[in-house]
């Protein structure tokens, strides 16, 4: 069988400028699976100053025509230069793969991991978090070994989602009693629960929760840890909402948001990205909120994807698991091998002082 992805050549291109029409015309075929590689999320990115300096786009042409691509940044970790998606270190997205339509997502895949084997300016290859069907891990896989590379296993990354039938998913007697109770206060406060998808207000909004989010989590959440960061958001916000595939839920007593949940959408599906909270206008208000979503749905999607990470809630409200991956691996290189062994000896240090 010929190998298709021979026929593909690769190029290194800005993230911004020409190459954003031939996102869009992918995209347009149904080549993005998720918003979070579509061109307005890197558009956006690329027009923030100092958010992803070191970014590119690898571009894969057949006869001149780009069939596919992959936005990648290389940034220096602990000391060694780590190649992954761009921006995927602090904006957290899952479900990544090369950007393809379906006949050419093989080849696509192949002849970029061939092209990342040949590539010196990386010491780790960390990509997370890919999507489970994405044929770029094992194209890597079949490029990438001994004696040139170390390849870790694949890392699962459990994904939960809850399928929306009829409009709702059943939730349990206690969920539909708190949020019942929820409900009845917010009523009694002159209060209000919606689903706004206004382009004038979601970006408004999302500024708010970016707020109370930093307020609530500080060093310990990245995505909106910067003013570029946030800068990003806002406007990504602002173009994913022109095209009613950016929402922001929004739960208010007495005049005050309580509880805010940034919601993305993507052919089917709804995201469920980030919230912010204010519990000292009502507890419990953020899983109301996510149970209204929940009970009421998000148009035109039968899917409610909670995104990564293994709270209870999600595996209380989830009736599906995907697996996502995480992809791994290290050059064989004097320069790896000596921050390795510095990484042992310094958790060696720490062990003996805990000692």
């Amino acid at each position: 069988m010929t190998d298709q992805s021979a026929t593909l050549q690769v190029e290194r291109l800005p993230i911004g400028g020409p190459v954003l029409a031939d996102w869009g015309r992918l995209q347009s075929r149904g080549a993005v699976p998720t918003p979070f590689l579509s061109q307005q999320w890197y558009s956006t990115m690329a027009g923030v100053a100092g958010l992803v300096e070191s970014a590119e786009v690898l571009a894969c042409l057949r006869a001149g025509v780009v069939v596919g691509l992959l936005p990648i940044e290389v940034v220096n970790t602990g000391g060694l230069r780590t190649l992954g998606v761009a921006g995927s270190q602090w904006s957290c997205p899952d479900h990544l793969d090369v950007v393809a339509v379906p006949e050419d997502r093989h080849a696509v895949a192949g002849a970029i991991a061939r092209h990342l084997a040949e590539r010196r300016d990386w010491d780790l290859l960390d990509l997370a978090v890919m999507a489970g069907d994405s044929p770029l891990p094992a194209a890597l896989r079949s490029i990438m070994h001994r004696p040139r590379f170390v390849v870790r296993a694949d890392q699962p990354v459990p994904i939960r989602t809850a399928r929306v039938a009829d409009g709702a998913p059943a939730l349990g007697k206690w969920a539909r009693r708190r949020l019942r109770r929820v409900q009845h206060i917010v009523e009694n406060n002159c209060g209000t629960v919606e689903l706004v998808s206004d382009p004038h207000r979601v970006p408004e909004l999302l500024d708010e929760l970016m707020t109370l989010h930093q307020q609530r989590f500080g060093d310990r959440s990245v995505v909106f840890a910067t003013a570029e960061r946030r800068q990003f958001h806002h406007a990504a916000a602002r173009s994913l909402s022109e095209s009613r595939q950016a929402h922001i839920a929004r739960l208010t007593v007495g005049g005050v948001d309580a509880a805010l949940l940034y919601i993305l959408t993507w052919r089917s599906t709804a995201y469920l990205y980030c919230s912010g909270l204010r519990p000292s206008v009502l507890q419990s208000a953020g899983t109301a909120l996510r149970d209204w979503i929940l009970c009421n749905g998000v148009e035109n999607c039968d899917t409610i994807d909670f995104l990564r990470g293994e709270q209870e809630w999600k595996a209380l409200r989830g009736d599906t698991v995907l697996n996502d991956t995480r992809v791994r691996v290290a050059r064989t290189t004097p320069r790896v091998a000596a921050e390795a062994v510095k990484r042992l000896l310094d958790s060696d240090r720490s062990e003996a002082r805990l000692s």
